[in-house]
């Protein structure tokens, strides 16, 4: 009798998906372009204030799961 031993086969699906910061967010003042964010865009919030009925604080994160609309909901 033999014990075969394997490792996981090597993946090929690679990455795919991540994060990419675009920039600090001012709730009061977002950039213009926020709603066409993209699914894994992100934003650090520099200052406190209400963007889309949420109340944020400095040093929350605004994170995209899905791509974003006008009007930003």
């Amino acid at each position: 009798m033999s014990i075969k031993i394997e490792g996981f086969p090597p993946s090929t699906a690679g990455i795919t998906g991540g994060l990419v910061l675009k920039g600090t967010l001012d709730p009061s003042n977002p950039p213009a372009n926020i709603t066409s964010s993209k699914k894994g865009d992100y934003y650090v919030v520099n200052a406190t204030g209400t963007l889309a009925g949420v109340e944020l604080t400095d040093n929350d994160h605004v994170l995209f799961n899905q791509d974003a609309s006008s009007p930003l909901t």
